[in-house]
């Protein structure tokens, strides 16, 4: 039997991204509380790795590319990233599941950027390189004004301690290694 959602079936808490580059505001009414950042990573196969490290994302300009499908953040931020770099990437592949896109990349097929988070434990074959720049931000989405309220201060506090504990060097992120 579904759960019926108190409040009208309006949500007290979401936790969410949002790439600073691309401009998009919260939406109205609602108050956005900084979790942590996440870093943009390339993801290539290895034998590319010298060309990037000579060259930088330029070199890559000719690989076929694997991306979120369209409408998406996170194909938008590629598109950004390698229209900063001098080109208009080529994706050849689209795939709902970021992380299931590594063995793409694993196979030689495709090089892509996705957020840190998604990176560990690559498979073999892969080599994953922090891009410089702002990559996402995680936010904890209240409703404006229900931030003092107990179950949401309650809520917000422990997704707080949970993502300010142990974190990865430069990303305020959760590890399976911090236990979380």
């Amino acid at each position: 039997m579904p759960r019926r959602r108190r409040g009208g079936g309006r949500l007290d808490l979401a936790v969410t991204y949002a790439y600073p580059l691309l401009g998009a505001p919260p939406a109205a009414g609602t108050t956005a509380v900084p979790l942590f950042a996440d870093p943009l990573c390339l993801a290539l196969p290895r034998a590319l790795l010298p060309a990037y490290e000579r060259e930088g994302l330029a070199a890559l300009g000719a690989c076929a590319w694997v991306a979120a499908p369209a409408p998406s953040s996170c194909r938008e931020m590629l598109l950004h990233a390698c229209r900063n770099a001098g080109f208009t990437p080529r994706i050849a592949h689209e795939c709902g599941d970021l992380r299931s896109g590594l063995w793409l990349v694993a196979t030689g097929q495709a090089v892509s950027i996705l957020p840190k988070l998604l990176c560990d434990a690559p498979p073999p074959g892969v080599a994953v390189r922090e891009l410089p720049g702002p990559g996402r931000t995680l936010d904890a989405l209240v409703r404006a004004g229900t931030e003092t309220q107990p179950a949401v201060a309650a809520a917000l506090a422990a997704l707080t301690a949970l993502t300010s504990a142990g974190a990865p060097a430069g990303s305020g992120a959760p590890t399976a290694a911090s236990g979380r």
